[in-house]
């Protein structure tokens, strides 16, 4: 575990996987000047929200919607939120996470090509967990040429 103390705020931020989860230790913390803190009680560490991406998403250019499929959800999401790294897609912030696919909005300005995005996930608890994702958009198919002679009968 890592331990990061503000001393503005007063807050300690504790972060990583611990080896054996356990509900009551002891922990000394060593701050890297060399001062002590010693914390005695509870500590409940959360597991952060997660799931697993089924295959990335694909639309066409010009359509204005696309899902992410997912699975294996684990530790309960209640709210997501997408950041782009496309300009022009609209960022989503804090929507209640879906028990389906999550929703994405094309912009009509999307060029084909592989769009990234982050899906962050929050639980109950406040723990997040941000996921890359890919959208890959393809070209619209050429428009096909049809030629009718004049002296047709059609």
């Amino acid at each position: 575990l890592v331990a990061d103390f503000n001393s503005v705020t007063k807050e300690l931020v504790i972060s990583g996987s611990p080896s054996i989860a356990k509900d009551q230790n002891n922990y000394s913390v060593e701050h890297t000047s060399g001062t002590a803190l010693n914390l005695q009680g509870n500590m409940i560490i959360n597991p952060l929200p997660s799931l697993t991406f089924d295959a990335d998403p694909e639309s066409c250019e010009g359509n204005s919607d696309s899902s992410l499929s997912f699975s294996n959800v684990i530790a309960d999401p209640v709210s997501y939120s997408i950041t782009w790294n496309t300009p022009g897609f609209q960022n989503v912030y804090d929507q209640p996470f879906p028990l389906t696919d999550i929703p994405l909005v094309i912009p009509p300005s999307a060029t084909a090509g592989v769009h990234t995005g982050t899906l962050t996930l929050k639980n109950a608890n406040g723990c997040t967990k941000p996921l890359s994702f890919n959208l890959k958009i393809n070209p619209k198919p050429s428009v096909p040429h049809v030629s009718v002679p004049l002296t047709s009968q059609y």
